[in-house]
């Protein structure tokens, strides 16, 4: 789970979902002593906060992975740079600082994309 978005999630999103009695969790690809270290950087409650060191959710549930469809994908530069022309880097800047080289379990996990599950029980 990228710093960034779970800062924004636990920002923006998470309280309205509180105020509905709405649970957020979050699934990350992390060991559970990662997990910690993630918390502290991101404020994101750590009761809410899942580590997933086999990938076996992100497998489980056909999530995008690859070189390809990560780095090399023409929406990710197509994508920073609308979110540069529209002003919205605040967030990245304030993390790029605090961020640390990690490999991740498992070797292909690093190129994990990010997704967004809706789940309604």
């Amino acid at each position: 789970m990228s710093r960034e978005l779970a800062i924004q999630l636990r920002r923006d999103v998470k309280p309205q979902l509180d105020q509905k009695g709405v649970k957020l969790f979050l699934v990350s690809i992390g060991t559970h002593a990662r997990s910690k270290q993630f918390v502290e950087v991101t404020q994101f409650p750590a009761d809410c906060l899942f580590a997933d060191p086999d990938n076996v959710t992100y497998s489980a549930l056909g999530l995008v992975k690859g070189l390809g469809s990560t780095f090399f994908s023409v929406s990710t530069p197509l994508a920073i740079m609308k979110r540069m022309t529209e002003g919205r880097m605040g967030d990245l800047r304030d993390v790029l600082p605090r961020w640390q080289m990690w490999l991740p379990p498992k070797s292909d996990q690093g190129f994990q994309q990010l997704q967004l599950l809706q789940v309604f029980c």
